[in-house]
């Protein structure tokens, strides 16, 4: 039974990156898609055909077509792009909720399953995002970012570009997230499921904390300190406790 829930879950992401690309990118008479994944607790760095590339965060997938005429890609998860700059071949990047375009830039995309929005935030260059459900596009530049869902685009808020793609530098940073976030990305971080006990209110409060090359024990006692809470590990199983 396992075995074939993963096999129906890998075949519905596959058609939902396929369908996303085909939404507005003429097919090429013969193609085939090509599929970059990371699992929970794994990271790499992918070059694309065009000479562009693009480190995955865990529990991500990055789909496109070759031939890559059109220098589209879809994500589910998270990215940090470096985009080879092309001005008559705009760059794509395509989420659940939106578009990421751009001509050649540095920038990140987080973009979950469970995450109601997209957020985009822009270490170089210049980056226009569009929601499905608006008409019109926000322009970001270095140091601002944008949050938007299928029908609407966040206002742009300032953000310091050594804070952005952290992860890639093997930091694993927290502002002010809410719990059910922090939750996510420890499994994603250390490839461990989390189980929250029935007296863990995970809507009483935020965590900021900050660490590098961490342990997850380091961050599971913080964590717990900040929001009064207590943990068990056992093995790749996390039993959290009020």
């Amino acid at each position: 039974m396992a075995i074939a829930v993963a096999v129906v879950l890998v075949l519905s992401v596959l058609s939902i990156g396929l369908f996303v690309l085909r939404q507005d990118v003429v097919t090429p008479p013969s193609y085939r898609l090509h599929v970059w994944h990371t699992d929970p607790g794994q990271r790499l760095t992918a070059k694309l055909p065009d000479g562009s590339t693009v480190q995955l965060c865990g529990e991500s997938t990055l789909w496109y077509l070759v031939p890559f005429d059109a220098r589209t890609v879809v994500l589910h998860g998270e990215g940090l792009f470096e985009v080879v700059r092309d001005p008559a071949h705009p760059f794509s990047v395509k989420t659940a909720k939106g578009k990421v375009e751009v001509l050649g830039t540095s920038f990140t995309v987080r973009s979950y399953r469970e995450s109601a929005e997209t957020t985009v935030s822009v270490l170089r260059g210049l980056v226009a995002c569009t929601a499905y459900g608006s008409n019109g596009s926000v322009h970001l530049h270095p140091g601002e970012a944008v949050r938007f869902s299928r029908q609407t685009v966040s206002d742009k808020v300032h953000m310091p570009t050594a804070e952005m793609g952290l992860w890639t530098q093997d930091v694993l940073h927290f502002d002010h997230a809410p719990l059910p976030q922090v939750l996510a990305d420890v499994e994603r971080w250390f490839g461990v499921r989390i189980h929250a006990g029935t007296g863990v209110d995970q809507t009483a409060g935020t965590f900021r904390g900050t660490f590098t090359s961490p342990t997850i024990q380091q961050v599971l006692e913080s964590i717990c300190f900040s929001l009064n809470l207590r943990y068990r590990l056992d093995g790749h199983d996390v039993y959290l406790y009020p």
